[in-house]
């Protein structure tokens, strides 16, 4: 009995599905978490082994053949050294030049004789060379002044009079007319072709269109069309101008009113209508015909587009801005009245100034300094520090940082006149920017007079 077939309503049928008849697909095996599954050979080469000293190969290369480790590739050097003489460093730079400059002609290894030229010369260290260029093959085989061909030319091209390329043929054209020919064959039926596909005549050159003239016995080249005069006209754009000078010009004649009245009813005048023998206008033509569409007044394009509104329907409506919901009007006996919290807080006093306070108390920079801060910002200092009153001997002190130190007598001058003439603080009181402009008239009347000025030599006479 096949146990893949099953009995049913019309005979044996085929379940559904692959089985695996040889795996136990137990409830028991299914949760056994024993041993990992093992990886499938297909996925095998996806597999990054991360373990110390092992070869990664990425995953294509892995199906290619199996390389050969013993194999080695490039040109078998000549022994060199050892590890030991390379890390020897009992002897100086100089000492080891001397030492391979002396040396007598080392002869290579057989496997440089083979590389070597047919000749069969076992190629040598030249002694004189420098220890730089000593260890290079190719600097011992390709020496400088000498060429060297890996393989052997020809005999023929040994010889003297031997000579590279293809002789050509002796031509007797110039080197003007290889390089501007005129012309030549090949570009007349170039340019008779571009005038045909594209009408492209030279400057000049009569516009022809390929007639055959031989039937019509007439060359245009040759030939003038056109009727001759027996008489060849003279002067003759001076007798247009001036009918005077033409004796054969036909002349004015006075003719009856009816004759020239025939004459314009029976031909037609250029620019103008034929006339039809109807009777004059009695009275001007009127600026418009046709009747109006409309006799009552209707508005046109001009009154669509301007309007016909009164300056009381132009004005704004009265609600404009207004609360008109009841409960809701903002309507105060005072109109002075201004509803909500100012921005700048002047009316109280400022909280604890802290970083995170978001109210403007008055203390924070305008909008003045903001776009124009002043150059003594990054200083911490502001415009308002020149115009803050200063004591006496704060005022000196400062000045006298920067190299103005003053006597007394001379101080108290400068200090008078600052208090007095300038204005930028109170009356009596002196700032930094006062006492700048007065020692500014100080300096100056030193500097151009060579003298203090007159009204420090007062003060101090007077509080002498």
């Amino acid at each position: 009995m096949d146990v893949s077939l099953t009995r049913g309503r019309k005979g044996a049928v085929r379940p559904a599905g692959v089985k695996n008849y040889g795996a136990d697909e137990s409830a028991s095996s299914a949760l056994d978490f024993s041993g990992r599954p093992p990886t499938p050979e297909r996925l095998k080469r996806f597999r990054v082994v991360a373990e110390p000293g092992t070869r990664v190969r990425a995953a294509g290369p892995m199906r290619d053949d199996p390389v050969d480790t013993d194999r080695f590739y490039g040109a078998f050097a000549d022994r060199d050294d050892g590890a030991r003489a390379a890390l020897d460093n009992s002897k100086t730079a100089m000492e080891e030049y001397a030492e391979v400059s002396s040396a007598p002609p080392r002869p290579l290894s057989a496997s440089f004789c083979r590389a070597a030229p047919a000749t069969g010369e076992r190629l040598a260290i030249s002694p004189p060379q420098a220890k730089a260029e000593a260890v290079y093959r190719t600097a011992r085989r390709e020496q400088l002044g000498t060429s060297f061909r890996y393989q052997d030319h020809p005999e023929r091209t040994k010889r003297a009079d031997f000579v590279y390329g293809k002789p050509s043929v002796a031509s007797s054209a110039t080197v003007k007319e290889l390089s501007c020919p005129v012309d030549h064959p090949e570009y007349e039926e170039r340019e008779a072709v571009y005038r045909k596909s594209h009408g492209a005549y030279r400057p000049g050159e009569q516009r022809t269109r390929m007639l055959d003239w031989s039937t019509a016995c007439a060359d245009p080249k040759d030939t003038r069309f056109g009727v001759v005069p027996a008489r060849p006209e003279k002067d003759g754009v001076g007798k247009a101008l001036d009918a005077a000078r033409d004796p054969e010009a036909t002349t004015s004649r006075v003719v009856p009113l009816r004759v020239e009245a025939a004459r314009m009813f029976g031909t037609d005048q250029v620019g103008k209508a034929r006339p039809l023998g109807l009777a004059p206008y009695a009275r001007p033509p009127p600026e418009r015909f046709g009747r109006p569409s409309s006799t009552k007044e209707t508005w046109g394009a001009a009154e669509c587009l301007r309007g016909d509104y009164t300056e009381e329907e132009m004005m704004p409506d009265s609600d404009l801005g207004r609360a008109t919901r009841p409960g809701f009007r903002n309507a105060a006996a005072d109109p002075d009245r201004v509803f909500g919290i100012p921005s700048l807080r002047t009316d109280v006093a400022p909280r604890q100034v802290s970083v995170a306070e978001p109210q403007n108390f008055g203390q924070d920079a305008p909008l003045k300094d903001l776009v124009n801060p002043s150059r003594f910002m990054t200083m911490g200092i502001d415009h308002s520090d020149f115009a803050r009153q200063r004591e006496r001997d704060e005022l000196r002190d400062l000045f006298a940082s920067i190299g103005h130190d003053l006597d007394a007598a001379t101080f108290d001058a400068v200090y008078h006149r600052a208090a007095t003439v300038y204005d930028v603080t109170d009356v009596g009181s002196v700032s930094v920017e006062e006492f700048k402009r007065a020692l500014g008239d100080y300096l100056g009347a030193l500097e151009d007079e060579g003298a203090e000025p007159a009204w420090c030599r007062e003060h101090k006479a007077a509080t002498a």
